[in-house]
C-alpha cells in the first residue's frame, strides 16, 4: 500500500543556499563549486558521498555498532549510510516487524529480510554534512552544480571513472567556454558528462542502464 511504501522508501537530498554557498547533503548526491582562473577551471567537492566506500563514513557507522563487523556489509544491504526515510534501517525491529506482518506480500517485502541482522539500529542517519564556501578571490566566473547520484553513474559508465573533482573540472571547462545566456547549463553538464557526445544512441550505448539524472546549475559570480 501507499502507507507501507512511504515507511520503507528513502531518498537522498542535496540542497543549497546561495549566500556565498551553503550546501547540505544527505546520501550520495553531488555538489561542486566550479570557478575559472587564469590557468583554467578548478572545482571543490561539497558533497562527499555517505556510502560504504567512503572510509571515514564507514568507520563512523562501525564505531556506533561495536561487535557488529557485518553491520554495513551484511546482505549488501546499505548502499548509502545517510538518507531521508528508509525507516527499516532506523527503527527498532519491534516497531518495523508489524509492517511486514500486517501488510503481507508486497513489492517491498524483500526489504524486511534485513531485520534478521538489525541488532542495534539505527544503521542509517538522516543528519546532513553542511559546508559553507565562497568563490576564491580573483575567480573570473563561478557556478554551483547540484546533481543526483545518476550523474555520477553516468560519468562512471561513460568514462570508466567516478565524478571526482578532476572529471568535474573538465566538464566545467567545457560548459564554461559557452555563453550562459545561450544555453541551458544543466543540460550542457549532462552532455559533457558523456565526453561531449550528443546523440541519444551514444547515450544509450555508453550509459547502458541509466539512473535518474537531475542537475541544477546556479551562477554564483555576483555572490
Amino acid at each position: 500500500s501507499c502507507r507501507l511504501l512511504r515507511a520503507v522508501n528513502g531518498t537522498t537530498v542535496c540542497v543549497a543556499l546561495v549566500d556565498g554557498v551553503h550546501v547540505a547533503n544527505v546520501g550520495d548526491c553531488d555538489s561542486f563549486l566550479c570557478w575559472s582562473t587564469e590557468l583554467g577551471w578548478e572545482t571543490k567537492d561539497l558533497a562527499p558521498h555517505h556510502s560504504p566506500s567512503n572510509s571515514s563514513e564507514a568507520e563512523r557507522v562501525r564505531s556506533e555498532h561495536p561487535g557488529e563487523p557485518e553491520c554495513i556489509s551484511a546482505d549488501g544491504r546499505l548502499l548509502t549510510l545517510r538518507a531521508i526515510g528508509d525507516l527499516h534501517f532506523k527503527l527498532p525491529n519491534d516497531l518495523v516487524q508489524p509492517l511486514a506482518d500486517n501488510y503481507g506480500p508486497s513489492p517491498v517485502q524483500h526489504l524486511f529480510g534485513h531485520l534478521a541482522v538489525n541488532k542495534t539500529p539505527p544503521y542509517m542517519s538522516h543528519m546532513p554534512d553542511v559546508f559553507h564556501v565562497r568563490p576564491p578571490v580573483g575567480a573570473r566566473r563561478s557556478f554551483l552544480v547540484l546533481a543526483s547520484d545518476g550523474l555520477d553513474h553516468l560519468v562512471s559508465r561513460a568514462c570508466g571513472k567516478p565524478l571526482v573533482p578532476l572529471s568535474m573540472a573538465r566538464i566545467a571547462a567545457a560548459v564554461g567556454r559557452k555563453d550562459p545566456r545561450a544555453i541551458n547549463m544543466a543540460v550542457e553538464v549532462i552532455w559533457e558528462s558523456l565526453i561531449g557526445e550528443r546523440d541519444m544512441e551514444t547515450l544509450v550505448t555508453k550509459a547502458s542502464r541509466r539512473d535518474d539524472v537531475t542537475v541544477a546549475v546556479v551562477p554564483v559570480d555576483a555572490v
